[in-house]
């Protein structure tokens, strides 16, 4: 048998169902424990313990119990005490350089006033990591619960890395020689490009991207240039893209007349980041 007691916010039935294990299934008492939350849980959060965590529950506490032994049959008692919700209180962050405080901002999910969610820790996680900025095997957290006032703080420490990309290409084809040269800035920074003393080599910190790429040979050029910036407007998570794009081609024509010819073209798009799944 397998019971439940001190749970009120899930039902018997939930947490029957979280849990995986069901009377009759072979004992199996370190894949039982990481399902309840011991042993440091299930690597992807499913166990008890952690969905009490991500409803707000820090000071919760789920501990498995063998309650009697007969024969060849095991039961178990999950004894859980659910405590008060929690809060973040002091949310802090330090290490950064060169980005922007609003770059970093924008990317928690671990709000003063919000309920404290072990799932939004490891989610700002990954959209620090994703920026490409930092360091991601340098990104922590130091997480520093008050159960007499049911908050938490937490101080986010990030390493900054370089992240511009320079690119250098050369081929030949065609009788002719082909030569790429690309520059992309992944953290430039458009509302400083007039201040001179934010160049480094170029104005960084706001996480816009800025791309150029020249490309050129015997019978063609191509220059481009694009830019992004991925939160429209500094509030909302839409990434505004505009491109532009010119191209020249010379050739010989069947009159064996040279002819040259202009390709100016341009594009626009905004990506949203969707809610759901």
């Amino acid at each position: 048998d397998i019971t439940f007691v001190g749970n009120t916010v899930f039902s018997t039935e939930a947490l029957t169902k979280l849990l995986g294990y069901k009377k009759g299934d072979i004992y199996d008492s370190v894949g039982f424990k990481k399902k309840v939350g011991e042993e440091g849980g299930k690597e992807d959060n499913s166990d008890i313990a952690s969905s009490y965590m991500d409803s707000g529950y820090l000071f919760s506490n789920v501990n498995a119990v063998e309650k009697s032994i007969k024969n060849d049959t095991i039961s178990m008692e999950v004894r859980i005490h659910e405590g008060t919700k929690a809060t973040w209180n002091r949310v802090t962050w330090g290490g950064n350089v060169t980005t922007h405080d609003h770059v970093i901002l924008r990317s928690l999910r671990t709000r003063p006033g919000d309920l404290f969610s072990k799932a939004n820790i490891k989610r700002t996680y990954f959209d620090l990591a994703g920026m490409s900025y930092f360091d991601p095997q340098q990104i922590g957290q130091d997480i520093k619960p008050n159960a007499v006032d049911n908050t938490a703080d937490i101080h986010w420490t990030v390493v900054e890395k370089g992240s511009s990309q320079v690119q250098v290409q050369a081929g030949y084809g065609g009788n002719s020689f082909i030569g790429t040269l690309g520059l992309t800035f992944n953290n430039f920074s458009l509302k400083n490009f007039l201040r001179l003393k934010d160049f480094r080599p170029v104005p960084q910190g706001d996480g816009q991207i800025l791309s150029l790429q020249a490309q050129a040979g015997q019978y063609f050029q191509n220059y481009s240039v694009s830019f992004t910036e991925p939160w429209l407007f500094g509030t909302k998570p839409t990434a505004l893209s505009v491109g532009f794009n010119y191209s020249r081609v010379k050739y010989t024509d069947q009159y064996g007349a040279t002819q040259k010819l202009n390709i100016f073209s341009a594009n626009a798009g905004l990506n949203r980041l969707l809610r759901w799944p």
